[in-house]
Order: C-alpha cells, then sequence, then structure tokens
C-alpha cells in the first residue's frame, strides 16, 4: 500500500506544479496587460 500511495503521489504533485505555473503565467499576463494600459493611458 506504502509503494502504490508514493507512486500515486507523484503525478499529483508534477500537476498541480503545472496548474501553478498555469495560473501564474495567467496572472502575470493580466498584470502586464493592465500596465501596459495604464502606460498608454498615461502617454
Amino acid at each position: 500500500m506504502k509503494d502504490i500511495i508514493k507512486t500515486n503521489e507523484k503525478p499529483f504533485y508534477k500537476r498541480a506544479l503545472l496548474l501553478l505555473d498555469i495560473f501564474d503565467n495567467i496572472f502575470i499576463d493580466k498584470l502586464s496587460i493592465t500596465c501596459f494600459i495604464y502606460i498608454y493611458i498615461y502617454i
């Protein structure tokens, strides 16, 4: 049972990390777009 749990943990962590990376990229994209809009308005 312990071996099965260990093997099941690895892909779950990888998926979680991938999801976090995707969310981080979306968040950064939104921030960069808002910054660009603010700069565009002020110029």
